[in-house]
């Protein structure tokens, strides 16, 4: 049995398939954005340490590192 292929339908199939797929890659989950616990606490330490100035500038650290 042959199908008749409607451009018109075939055309606003794709244009609803376009849509669904840019809300699936705006709404995607990132496992990347997610820290563990132990990120977390390694996150507060190093802004504890900022606040209370014992952090280096990144021209330091650059120089420190070779870069």
């Amino acid at each position: 049995m042959t199908e008749v292929v409607n451009i018109e339908s075939l055309h606003e199939e794709l244009k609803a398939l376009r849509e669904d797929i840019t809300f699936i890659k705006e709404h995607m989950f990132d496992p990347d954005c997610i820290m563990t616990d132990e990120e977390y606490k390694e996150h507060l330490e190093a802004v504890q340490e900022c606040k209370e100035g014992k952090g280096i500038s990144f021209e330091d650290a650059t120089k420190e590192l070779g870069l």
